[in-house]
């Protein structure tokens, strides 16, 4: 018996085998620990004590993810992005979802919009508009953010209201539009929102699924955590449990990573010029566990070769 595949993901699924890989909707983003092994000829691992490898290094913790997101969405602008997406799949994050924590969603827009404050790129934001207001769509996440925010430049309003557009805004940040959106028809005040801000930046944050407007942004950041099921051999009869992360920081290619066995060891497995599909991504952990599997002894027994 040949071990199998199959992948699990964006809502789709191609059933091969005995081995899935699906958006886990529940991982914990302070569960993922950085810890990257060295391995045959990759681009430059992470490791927390090297800053330079921050784009293929797993965030550890919120603020982590935060520094992360606002460093690559700070690139993207300064290479000239002025309609830019950024992702944070973890549950935590996720206004649908019943261990949805705000505060944590709102500190990591904070820390985004307080990185355009510090340095912001030339022309960003000129003396007349020098805020960066952050609109919500949920008016519960929106309070929430108005009394934790103090920041004078980073004024809080909500998505579609009349306040949503003020003469000094010299940018914006969107969060979660689609999600929990009081009534409003989110699709359609961010597209107003884009067309009315013309030249200036709105950046958009962890849209829900089926937004329409993902497909005028350009994806700045992207952290997805994946899960894994595999059989560690072809006698096993239970499947084994692991974790990979889609993750793109720009100006970096898109990065696939795993930690096969779940303890926090993780190995850099492929890596893609544009956001990879289900079978790209089945197809790089399917060959980084293979080759963990036959590094630690536990090669198959017909030398790896995996069929479908």
């Amino acid at each position: 018996m040949v071990p199998c595949y199959s992948y699990h993901g964006s809502g789709n699924s191609v059933t091969r085998g005995a081995m899935a890989i699906a958006v886990h909707a529940g991982v914990a983003l302070l569960s993922l620990a950085v810890r990257l092994p060295l391995r045959r000829a990759p681009p430059i691992l992470a490791t927390a004590a090297e800053p330079s490898n921050w784009h293929v290094t797993v965030p550890r913790s919120y603020g982590d993810a935060a520094e992360q997101a606002a460093r690559s969405t700070l690139a993207a602008a300064r290479d000239g992005g002025r309609r830019l997406l950024v992702e944070n799949a973890a549950i935590e994050l996720n206004p649908g979802s019943e261990y949805y924590q705000p505060s944590e969603l709102i500190g990591i827009v904070h820390r985004l919009a307080l990185a355009l404050l510090e340095a912001p790129p030339v022309g960003l934001l000129p003396a007349s508009r020098p805020h960066i207001k952050l609109l919500f769509s949920s008016p519960a996440d929106a309070t929430l953010a108005g009394a934790s925010i103090l920041t004078p430049d980073t004024p809080v309003s909500c998505l579609g209201h009349p306040s949503a557009l003020g003469p000094r805004d010299g940018a914006f940040i969107v969060v979660s539009p689609g999600a929990a959106a009081g009534g409003i028809d989110a699709d359609r005040a961010l597209a107003d929102l884009l067309d009315a801000a013309s030249g200036r930046l709105v950046v958009v944050v962890n849209p829900a699924a089926g937004a329409a407007a993902r497909a005028a942004l350009d994806t700045a950041y992207l952290m997805r955590p994946l899960s894994l099921g595999y059989l560690r051999d072809s006698y096993a009869t239970q499947v084994s449990r692991g974790r990979a992360v889609l993750l793109r920081c720009f100006p970096h290619e898109w990065s696939v990573l795993v930690d096969a066995d779940g303890g926090g060891r993780w190995s850099w497995a492929g890596q893609f010029n544009a956001e990879p599909n289900d079978a790209q991504i089945e197809a790089v952990c399917r060959d980084e566990v293979t080759r963990l599997r036959m590094e630690a002894g536990v090669a198959f027994p017909d030398g790896g070769d995996l069929e479908s």
